[in-house]
């Protein structure tokens, strides 16, 4: 009999960023899953229980036809275990060609950064900005409670300013290596040039009376250091309300993004290192997934799919609603953003996301197009 397991005795685990706790927070409008049922599944097939809760369905001798599953259980299918690994060995064999001389300075250890430990449900959570980062967290401290909490009664405070979680640079040398060793580790990516285009919008093209108070003042000063640096530096730009010749466009932001000041010391990074600020830096650089291998590797573009593989994983997909919004809106807008870029500088967003684009398999040479 085939027996089928996710993580062989492991407690499971998510890998998240720290420095998404000091970032933006982007006002979205969310749905969520409630009208989806939550029976429990009853099943005549051979189950395996996982130490994290999660079912795996192994199929009888002679028997091909898979059981019909609700949306709301705790059953990994094999299918679902294949295309994850399949995932994961394409990374690990990309990272296999890397060159020893790609790892930059401002890129060493960041991932020891930004890991979020959540230690009742044995995760780490590398959480990439723009790439549905809040909900996770919204979703990790509803689970902290018994029953669960509804995600979207979660202050965001909680797990900004509170600071619940905490980062793996918060453990010794040896508890991190156990951590990394023993949980399950997932890391959700998006098409990078999709995900600059959502950073834009949620930074720099948002009306600034949607930012709470602090957050306006950051957005007001992100907005004036690339107005006074890629538009004319001839004027003293002072943008203090809303005002559409203030708008900073695509193509302004894309020069900041590549500039090479950016790329040595970013000037708008949330931290004094000069690290490239979260939203827009790369997800190879934020995560690192040659030196951490995921056992997760979750799609924007397949999320809920991949969000049910993680609540699964933790015996938790009948106790929480994901908040998901349409993933559809920034990819049917994308190409209008990059329309108005000249194809030089396509060509520098391209080399700035090289290593996302190989890693994880998305295309660098077709960008959104119209």
């Amino acid at each position: 009999m085939l027996l089928v397991r996710v993580v062989k005795n492991r407690a499971v685990a998510i890998v998240g960023v720290a420095a998404v706790a000091l970032s933006l927070v982007c006002l979205e409008r969310y749905t969520n899953d409630a009208g989806i049922a939550s029976d429990a599944v009853v099943t005549t097939e051979p189950v395996v229980q996982s130490q994290q809760g999660a079912r795996i369905v192994a199929p009888s001798a002679g028997e091909t036809k898979k059981p019909e599953l609700t949306a709301k259980n705790n059953i990994i299918t094999e299918e679902e275990r294949r295309e994850m690994d399949n995932r994961r060995n394409k990374v690990m064999a990309e990272c296999g060609k890397k060159d020893g001389n790609e790892t930059s300075q401002r890129q060493e250890w960041r991932y020891v950064e930004t890991i979020v430990v959540d230690d009742k449900h044995k995760l780490l959570y590398c959480g990439v900005p723009k790439v549905g980062t809040t909900n996770w967290l919204r979703v990790l401290t509803a689970l902290q409670t018994d029953p669960a909490r509804d995600p979207m009664k979660v202050d965001q405070s909680e797990f900004r300013e509170k600071r619940n979680f905490r980062h793996l640079n918060s453990y010794d040398s040896a508890e991190r290596a156990r951590l990394l060793e023993t949980y399950l580790k997932v890391i959700f990516v998006r098409n990078p040039y999709e995900r600059a285009v959502s950073a834009y919008k949620c930074i720099f093209q948002k009306p600034l009376h949607q930012f709470v108070k602090k957050y306006r003042k950051k957005s007001l000063q992100y907005r004036n250091y690339v107005l006074r640096n890629y538009r004319n530096s001839n004027i003293n730009w002072n943008v203090t309300v809303n005002d559409p010749r203030f708008n900073v466009t695509f193509d302004e932001f894309s020069r900041y993004l590549t500039d090479e000041r950016t790329l040595v010391a970013d000037p708008l990074a949330v931290s004094s290192k000069g690290k490239m600020n979260p939203h827009w830096a790369p997800m190879s650089e934020l995560c690192d997934p040659c030196e951490v291998k995921y056992d997760v590797i979750g799609m924007h573009h397949t999320m809920r799919n991949d969000v049910e593989y993680v609540l699964k994983s933790i015996g938790a997909n009948d106790l929480v609603d994901y908040p998901f919004r349409d993933p559809n809106v920034t990819r049917a807008q994308a190409p209008d953003y990059y329309k108005r870029l000249a194809p030089s500088q396509i060509d520098k967003m391209r080399r700035l996301y090289e290593t996302d684009f190989r890693l994880f398999g998305y295309d660098p040479y077709e960008p959104p197009r119209v």
